[in-house]
């Protein structure tokens, strides 16, 4: 019974009522619960708020197309070495990734790494 006793004293707010000592349980209560809990039923009753208007500002939609694209197409290079070393394996095998693509870069030239990245950043920028 003592076991269940003290176990509803850390844990519970009637805490108050069952403590002995009630400056001892109020200092368990206050370290027990967040203080947000505690501050607020001490706030006053505010109105509920109204949503922000909505604003479809085209500046918006072709700032996130330019995000978009740009961040797709810093992955175009990787995606070149990727399909690369996946077409042709036994060029590549054994070869790490900055190996594969110094071997690419020295065959086929520098612009092989942007290939495909004008279709990538007008696809996400129009999606």
């Amino acid at each position: 019974m003592e076991r269940g006793v003290s176990r509803l004293r850390s844990s519970h707010p009637l805490v108050l009522l069952l403590c002995p000592n009630r400056w001892l349980c109020v200092l368990i209560l206050i370290l027990r619960v967040p203080s947000s809990t505690l501050s607020f039923p001490l706030l006053p009753s505010l109105p509920p708020a109204s949503p922000p208007p909505i604003h479809l500002d085209p500046l918006v939609f072709v700032s996130g197309g330019v995000a978009a694209s740009l961040s797709h197409l810093a992955a175009v290079p990787a995606d070149v070495v990727k399909t690369k070393t996946q077409l042709e394996p036994d060029r590549f095998d054994g070869k790490n990734i900055a190996a594969s693509a110094a071997e690419i870069y020295s065959s086929d030239g520098a612009l092989v790494f942007l290939g495909g990245g004008v279709e990538t950043a007008l696809g996400y920028f129009l999606q």
